[in-house]
């Protein structure tokens, strides 16, 4: 009985970390993109006014 809650809590675990893991890297691609949007469009603004 508690053998099978066990496997149910680290099965969980497992999966939600690694859900986790997935939100993370999809967030700091995101900021990563934002950041070069940003960078070009800097650049472009720069290069528009000089």
């Amino acid at each position: 009985m508690y053998r099978n809650i066990y496997m149910i809590v680290l099965w969980f675990s497992v999966c939600w970390s690694q859900t986790i893991l997935d939100i993370v890297l999809s967030f700091l691609h995101l900021t990563d993109t934002l950041t070069r949007i940003t960078l070009d469009v800097r650049s472009v603004y720069a290069a528009g006014y000089s």
